[in-house]
Parts: structure tokens; C-alpha cells; sequence
């Protein structure tokens, strides 16, 4: 792969946002809502990458799993990987958070290249699993976009073991500077879903039916 192949965030945002199928009317109301900031311009490169996480969640629960989005961008706003939670479909996978991955993408697409440069944005503050994850893997710069209080690591690394915490000048974590909207449509995203798949996610017994 080479970086001609690397899709332009300005393109790459619209172009995932015109091509999700809502599935009902909640969805579509998210769609629009998605469709009416992009409307309305961005601030920043940082605006624009939050929001196309944003899309990229939306798209993930549109799949029918979690609604949380990311994608590692540089600063020209080329998108080097991108994707969304995948815990739920097509089958269960408890590593698929979107964090992971898209680092995996990353790594798959781009063996053994540094992340100089890169930040990925999430639409969602990073769990402690995807905290460590994004620690080892190299990335520099880590940006989310609407605050997990019930389960994000970035605002809480100092509870972290000295190990990880040895770590931490490895990566700058901050939240997206991003206009106000953003960071609650992120949540309604996120929360659109988040109950019902909670409760549904089952394992069955190893060779049963």
C-alpha cells in the first residue's frame, strides 16, 4: 500500500456518512444530526476527525454493534486506518473494541512503520484496555471525543500500575477539539444501543448447538 491509496478525511466522512442505511427513526434522526455539523463547517482538522469518528460509530451501530468509532490521521488530514466496534458482529469478539481495531488495521496495512506524526481519534475516551493497547503501540497522539465516565482510563491513569504509568509520556491523551454538539451527539450514538447489546451478548457452551 502506498499513500496514494490513503483516502482524504474530507472525502472519506461524507462519503461513510452518505452510504449508512439507517434502520429506523432514532437512526435516522442520528443521521441527520451527523449531516446538519458537517453542514455547518469544522473548526479545525481536529473537528473534522472527531466528527468522522462520530460517523464511524454511527456506522458501527448501524452493524449492530456498540456505537463507538475511530481512525488514525495525519496531520493532512490523510486517514491511514479506520473503523468501529465489531465486539458483537459478525460474531462476538471481546478484543474488537474500535481502538483496537483500528491499530490492528494500522499494523496490518503498515507493517513495522513508525506512528510519528499519526493521532487517532475516537468518538469515545479509551477503556483500559485499549488505554494499554494505544500505549505499546506507538502512537503519539490520542484524542476522544465525548468522556467516559463509566469506564475511560485517560482521565484515570494515574490509577494505573507503575509499569503502564512508566509509560505514559509515550502518548499525549486529550479530548477533540471539537464544537459543542459534538461530544453529546457522540454520547446519543453510543447510548442508542448500549443497553440492549449489553444484555444480549451470550456465550454458548464450546460444541454446542
Amino acid at each position: 500500500m502506498n499513500l496514494t491509496d490513503v483516502p482524504q478525511l474530507e472525502v472519506l466522512g461524507r462519503k461513510l456518512l452518505a452510504e449508512a442505511q439507517p434502520k429506523d427513526a432514532r437512526q435516522a434522526a442520528l443521521k441527520e444530526r451527523l449531516a446538519a455539523y458537517a453542514a455547518e463547517g469544522f473548526l479545525s482538522l481536529s473537528d473534522e476527525a472527531g466528527w468522522a469518528a462520530c460517523v464511524l460509530a454511527f456506522d458501527s451501530l448501524c452493524c449492530g454493534n456498540f456505537g463507538v468509532g475511530a481512525l488514525i490521521v495525519d496531520d493532512e488530514g490523510r486517514v491511514f486506518a479506520y473503523g468501529h466496534n465489531e465486539i458483537c458482529a459478525p460474531r462476538f469478539r471481546s478484543d474488537a473494541h474500535a481502538e483496537m481495531v483500528v491499530i490492528s488495521d494500522f499494523e496490518t496495512r503498515w507493517p513495522n512503520c513508525k506512528k510519528t506524526g499519526l493521532s487517532l481519534y475516537t468518538s469515545l475516551e479509551p477503556c483500559p484496555m485499549c488505554y494499554t493497547r494505544i500505549l505499546i503501540s506507538g502512537l503519539a497522539r490520542v484524542f476522544w471525543v465525548a468522556d467516559d465516565d463509566a469506564g475511560g482510563m485517560a482521565r484515570r491513569a494515574h490509577l494505573m500500575p507503575d509499569y503502564w504509568r512508566a509509560m505514559e509520556n509515550r502518548c499525549r491523551f486529550a479530548r477533540a477539539e471539537t464544537r459543542a454538539p459534538l461530544p453529546g451527539l457522540a454520547v446519543d450514538i453510543l447510548n442508542y444501543n448500549l443497553n440492549a447489546l449489553g444484555g444480549t451478548v451470550a456465550l454458548r457452551p464450546i460444541g454446542g448447538d
